[in-house]
């Protein structure tokens, strides 16, 4: 949507550009991803551990991909059965608050061995996001709103 504004001392119109609510990455696209999870991964008991955030289940493998996959299935069935059941606030459950601090270092370790030239190393944790399937929350999605709109 533009707008104008006169210049001082003229009749002159100048357009303001205003910022579209839709956000592009370079290059096309959305930077919208629909609806995921953080995900810490670390080790627990000799195996790995994929834990969603947002939702307290922990998936296990072992390795962190392995991990993951599990968490992948314990996510959807714990969102089709809050949906059966009718209770889709049965589908956030945050964890423990310690689980949060660990995933925002781990995140910040990753970013500062992506953007300089320091070598990543065996980490202790792994850090990155899930989607949720979107074909679980499609007939639902009115149960649903944007933080943000």
């Amino acid at each position: 949507m533009q707008s104008s504004e006169k210049l001082a001392g003229t009749d002159m119109v100048k357009p303001i550009r205003r910022r579209s609510a839709k956000r592009r990455r370079p290059g096309g696209g959305s930077w919208f991803s629909g609806l995921s999870l953080n995900v810490l991964g670390f080790q627990e008991d000799g195996e790995w551990a994929a834990l969603a955030l947002e939702m307290d289940l922990r998936g296990h493998g072992a390795t962190f991909h392995e991990a993951l996959d599990d968490l992948g299935d314990l996510v959807r069935m714990q969102i089709s059965f809050a949906l059966f059941k009718g209770l889709p606030q049965m589908i956030l459950k945050p964890a423990a608050a310690i689980y949060f601090e660990l995933f925002a270092q781990a995140r910040l370790r990753r970013f500062s061995s992506m953007t300089t030239e320091s070598e990543e190393g065996d980490l202790e944790y792994e850090s990155g996001s899930m989607a949720i399937p979107p074909h679980l929350l499609a007939k639902h999605s009115d149960r649903f709103t944007l933080a943000d709109g």
